[in-house]
Order: structure tokens, then C-alpha cells, then sequence
């Protein structure tokens, strides 16, 4: 074929002593891999920016033990046989020629020495190459550094560059605060760090880029932003929207601390100060217009107040002190009552396999922080019943008219957890009853 060594040997597709070795090298770096790994990634967009004198742009998102390292270059060299099928580039499977057996190599930011891609995919589990050329786009998974499958070939994106999204080996995690300091140090990629969040089940797309976080721009977001403007002014400790970034994206204040869901269930005294917050949040409402065409997913009879409509552990993040609710996308129209009640079932910690009466303290904590009037406390046992009876039909619904994320849910076990939920919660509706008395405990 004529084609001349450039990085790799392409005589041949996989070396399979070569990857044993660079396997075995690697892991000898203990807790510092995950980190090099994504700077031997990084290197590559770097080499190439640098060559065609352009400053580059990297994305790094980082999702448990996948990391993804998308840039914006021109894309892999690609190559093609007499077919005109496109060959795969050994660059994944066999030796880099410039470094990995260099007596001198050149170290990257983290000061160990750059040993080149092979190294990346020998320790890789999984591993995703994808590139992107003008004259055509294609996908190569590897394990270990061998090829499982052909090149398959993938739409043209309209913007040409590489991707490689690899698994870190379950043995070790990334420490994201260091990789986000030593990226700085390429000298012609701008490369930014991208920390997929969790906690929700309908938080696809959320990540923390430094201090803020990035999640999907949706057509309700203007009014949410104003809402929550509103009881900041007044008060209220919540995230602020700092407009959108280049991908058009929610560019929000990111909290740190803890998810209180990673605490569950909460001991008394936390649960009483949710109450109180939310308490301040609904008083902070009042008065807000309540607009008839904003809408909600579970909606209320007669909404009268602008409300979360999620205030549960799984929203809020604990700092110190510090009880913060974030995720303001469902907020819009509802009443104290609606609110109120799927907040007390979750701070209460009203589900299948929690102790009765640990949840009725836990419940009497929670309305007592509130400081819930008697008729509050009167209308609560039944509205919680409604309200889990409610969030299962959502589900069914979404189930059966194919709305996702609601739909894929609801066979997940989430349909049966509320199912249940709302059986718990109308079976001992009296318990409820004598836990939310004044005075009760």
C-alpha cells in the first residue's frame, strides 16, 4: 500500500505483548493513573492544535469511571484500503514509536512521562475511539486494547474532531479538583472539566464545570429564573442562573456539600430544619403571580402559589450548616398543601421497609419545623396518600404513552416503589394522624 511509518507501525493492527506491557506499567501508577490517563488523551488534542496553529478547545466530562475527551480538531488521520474502506489506525493497539520506549520521553503535566495512546487502551476496560473528517466519521470500541468489533461508520456531525471515551479500572477513582489543576498546563488547548452529576432520576445532562453547573436549557427556564430571582431577594438561599454558555446550556450556581439523600434517613434534627426552610420558602411566595399556563407534571387543585414541586432529600444539599434546595426545573404553580405533603412523605421517610414509628417522629419533626397550622396538620395524612398516589400515575401514564424519563421509570421499579408507597402511607393514615397532633410526639 505504500503507507509510511508516522506514530505506529501499521504493519501490523495489535500487539498484544506491547499492550501486556504497557498494562503492566501502568498500573503500576497506583492512584495516580485515572488522572495521567486523561492527560495521555489530552496530549494528543494538544500536538495537534499546536501543529496547525490554532488554539484548540477540549472537553473532558467525567461520568463515575467513564471519561470522555472530546476535542475540536481536524480529526484522526484516516486512512483507506483499495475498497476504499477506511483502515484502522493502530494508534490504540500497538507501540507509539516517539515514546513509549524513549530513553528521554516528554512529561506531562503531572510529571510522570508520556507513553502514548496504546497505554490509555491496554488499561481501559472499554474504550471508545470515535473520529470525525469532513470525508466521513466513524466509531472503534477496544477492551484492553484490542479491537471487538469493525469500524463502524457514524453520521457526520457538521464539526470535525476526535472523541475517546474510556473506563477507568474499578480499583482506582479520578481526582477531578487535580485533573481540573494540571490541564491548565497545556500550552494550546483551552480544556474545560465536565463532572456528570447524580442524585436525580431525570438529571440526564447536569454536570459541574468549576464553580457552576450545566444542565439542559428548557422552555420553562425564563420563568423559573425569575422566580427563584424573586426569593433570593427575599431571602432565600438558591442557586443563581448566570445566563447560557456556548452550547446553549443553564449556566447555574454550583453548591457544594452533600445530597441529603446520601444521608436517608435523616436524623430528627435535620429534618426539622428542612421543615423550616421550607416553611420560609412558601412565605417567600407569597404574593408572586401564580400564571394559569404554567405547567407542572403533577398539577393541583386551585394552585395558588409558585412552589418547587421536588422538595425532597434527593434535592437537598447539605453543607455544614449550610441546607441549600437546588434543581428548580419543576417549580410553578401548586398550593402549601400539594407541596407540603410529597415533601413530608420524603423527609419523613414514609416508604416500604422504614419503621413506622421512626418515620412518625421523623414526620412530627418535620411539621413541627414547619410550624403547620391545624389545619395543615389535619389535611396532611390524606394529601400525602394522594400525592404518592399521584406520582405513580405519573409514571403508569409516561409508561403508557411513551414520556420519558417518567416512562422508563416506572418498569425500573420506581411504579412499584410508589405503588407501594401510597399503600403504606393509607394503611397507617391514623398513625399520621396522631403524629402531626401539636404536641405529639
Amino acid at each position: 500500500m505504500g503507507w509510511t511509518v508516522t506514530t505506529h507501525d501499521w504493519s501490523h493492527e495489535v500487539d498484544t505483548d506491547h499492550l501486556l506491557r504497557a498494562r503492566e506499567l501502568s498500573e503500576s501508577l497506583g492512584d495516580a493513573l485515572p488522572v495521567h490517563l486523561v492527560l495521555e488523551v489530552v496530549a494528543y488534542a494538544d500536538d495537534e492544535a499546536a501543529a496547525t496553529g490554532r488554539r484548540g478547545h477540549v472537553t473532558v466530562t467525567v461520568d463515575g469511571p467513564d471519561v470522555e475527551v472530546v476535542d475540536d480538531g481536524r480529526g484522526t488521520d484516516t486512512r483507506r484500503d483499495e475498497a476504499g474502506r477506511p483502515v484502522r489506525k493502530p494508534v490504540m493497539a500497538t507501540r507509539d514509536v516517539r515514546f513509549f520506549d524513549a530513553e528521554d520521553p516528554p512529561v506531562l503535566p503531572d510529571g510522570l512521562p508520556r507513553r502514548g495512546m496504546s497505554t490509555v487502551a491496554a488499561v481501559s476496560p472499554v474504550l471508545v475511539h470515535e473520529n470525525r473528517r469532513r470525508e466521513g466519521a466513524w466509531r472503534q470500541s477496544y477492551r484492553h486494547g484490542c479491537p471487538d468489533s469493525e469500524l463502524r461508520e457514524v453520521p457526520w456531525s457538521g464539526h470535525s474532531g476526535t472523541s475517546v471515551t474510556l473506563r477507568l479500572p474499578t480499583s482506582v477513582s479520578l481526582d477531578v479538583e487535580r485533573l481540573e489543576v494540571l490541564v491548565r498546563e497545556f500550552t494550546e488547548v483551552n480544556v474545560v472539566v465536565e463532572e456528570a452529576l447524580s442524585g436525580g432520576n431525570a438529571s440526564a445532562g447536569v454536570v459541574r464545570v468549576g464553580d457552576t453547573m450545566r444542565k439542559p436549557w428548557l422552555r420553562t427556564t425564563p420563568r423559573t429564573a425569575d422566580f427563584t430571582h424573586e426569593l433570593r431577594r427575599r431571602g432565600i438561599d438558591v442557586p443563581e442562573l448566570r445566563g447560557r454558555d456556548d452550547r446553549g446550556r443553564q449556566v447555574l450556581d454550583f453548591v457544594p456539600g452533600d445530597l441529603a439523600m446520601d444521608r436517608t434517613p435523616l436524623d430528627t434534627t435535620t429534618v426539622r430544619r428542612a421543615g423550616t426552610l421550607i416553611r420560609r420558602i412558601h412565605d417567600a411566595s407569597e404574593g408572586l403571580e401564580v400564571p394559569a399556563d404554567w405547567e407542572v407534571l403533577i398539577p393541583a387543585d386551585g394552585p395558588d402559589l409558585v412552589c418547587h414541586n421536588d422538595l425532597a432529600p434527593w434535592n437537598l444539599v447539605i453543607d455544614g450548616d449550610r441546607l441549600v434546595f437546588i434543581d428548580w426545573g419543576g417549580a410553578g404553580p401548586s398550593t402549601r398543601l400539594w407541596d407540603l405533603a410529597y415533601a413530608a412523605l420524603a423527609f419523613g421517610h414514609l416508604f416500604p421497609g422504614a419503621d413506622v414509628e421512626d418515620s412518625a417522629a421523623r414526620l412530627s419533626a418535620f411539621v413541627d419545623g414547619y410550624a403547620a397550622d391545624e389545619e395543615l396538620r389535619v389535611s396532611l395524612p390524606e394529601a400525602m396518600g394522594d400525592r404518592a398516589a399521584a406520582m405513580h400515575e405519573l409514571l403508569r401514564s409516561s409508561h403508557a404513552r411513551g414520556r420519558e424519563p417518567w416512562g422508563s421509570m416506572y418498569i425500573d421499579g420506581h411504579g412499584e416503589h410508589w405503588a407501594r408507597t401510597t399503600r403504606l402511607i393509607r394503611e397507617h393514615e391514623q398513625r399520621w394522624a396522631l403524629a402531626l397532633r401539636r404536641g405529639a410526639r
